[in-house]
């Protein structure tokens, strides 16, 4: 199993070579670099780079300076931090912010709006006009002879035959009994 070299095993090999790493991942790293001699010489130069690094004495770099790089690497990273943080905050701090950014977006659609561009009408011809009128007439018509067809077949098959006849029907039936019934009452 020999691991190619990438990124996040370099880094491996860092934490390792400075003591940074625990012990079951040291192993692994020694156990890589053996079977890998890309990883074995990179190991290797980090080793020693880690012992110049790690035998230098506190009078070559002195505790002031430290603490000052320290400062800077913090502020430096604050700085990084806040920037996108920093301008956000400040405009959620001002409502007139909002209030312009609002009218800002409510001008561009406006204008958006009326700068879109109008449809060219340039009218019906006398043409046109007339056969619209023809056409309509037309339609006019046949939609009337519909409606009198309607009214006739309603008028003269519907009341006349289908509710006019059983009604009259019925009325002489009724008629015809009372006309029998009179009969009846005089016999008793």
């Amino acid at each position: 199993m020999v691991k190619k070299m990438n990124e996040k095993l370099n880094e491996r090999i860092i934490s390792a070579a400075y003591g940074d790493a625990g012990i079951v991942e040291r192993l692994k790293i020694y156990w890589i670099a053996r079977h890998n001699e890309e990883a074995k010489s990179t190991l290797a130069e980090y080793r020693k780079i880690a012992d110049r690094v790690h035998s230098i004495r506190g009078e070559e770099y002195p505790e002031a300076s430290a603490i000052k790089t320290i400062q800077r690497i913090k502020r430096e990273e604050a700085n990084e931090k806040t920037f996108s943080i920093g301008w956000t905050s400040q405009l959620s701090k001002r409502p007139g912010v909002y209030a312009f950014g609002a009218i800002l977006v409510v001008m561009a659609i406006a204008f958006a709006l009326l700068r879109e561009p109008k449809p060219n009408y340039e009218g019906y011809t006398e043409a046109q006009v007339k056969t619209a009128d023809r056409q309509a007439k037309e339609a006019l018509a046949i939609v009337g002879r519909v409606i009198n067809r309607s009214r006739n077949t309603l008028k003269n098959d519907v009341l006349i035959k289908q509710i006019g006849l059983p009604i009259h029907e019925s009325v002489q039936t009724v008629n015809q009994l009372f006309k029998e019934g009179n009969k009846h009452e005089n016999i008793n």
